[in-house]
């Protein structure tokens, strides 16, 4: 009787083990040169960061100036309904283990930095937004967006 109840934990121990690690989401590592061609897939959204960068100056009107990341995103719904991009969801882990966020939107480089919005995006729409993150990002890093690990970008 124990060994067959040992075999039955085990093989419930092993499962776990093997959904948590599925769980956890891809493993695709993508070089920062090939971002423009390896979107990144949440759900409906296919994000796709066409510029990434470690390291921008950004300041604003009282003077503030900083180093920060900023990475130039298109993001496509590809589904046949309204789905909501929340950009307060994507997150950035670099190899010092920093989370960086997204701190807002910004249009022109060196300008104001502005609240970043839930947007809504039409049935096959693409929207483009350039977004500050809160630090300035190492790579190699992973990208989560929902607590979901989209994946790996490196040098």
């Amino acid at each position: 009787m124990k060994p067959l109840f040992f075999s039955l934990l085990l093989g419930v121990i092993c499962l776990f083990s093997f959904g948590s690690t599925i769980a956890q989401g891809p493993s695709n590592t993508v070089p920062v040169s090939e971002l423009r061609n390896s979107p990144f897939t949440a759900g409906p959204l296919k994000i796709t960061f066409t510029n990434f960068k470690e390291r921008v100056l950004i300041g604003n009107v009282d003077r503030n100036f900083g180093y920060r990341s900023s990475a130039e995103t298109t993001i496509e719904n590809t589904s046949d309904e309204f789905t909501t991009f929340d950009p307060r969801y994507l997150s950035i882990v670099d190899s010092d283990r920093n989370q960086s966020d997204v701190l807002g939107l910004n249009e022109e480089y060196g300008t104001n930095v502005l609240p970043a919005e839930i947007r809504r995006i039409a049935p096959k729409a693409t929207i483009k937004v350039r977004y500050i993150l809160t630090e300035a990002v190492h790579l190699p890093s992973r990208i989560y967006y929902h607590d979901t690990l989209l994946g790996s970008i490196s040098k």
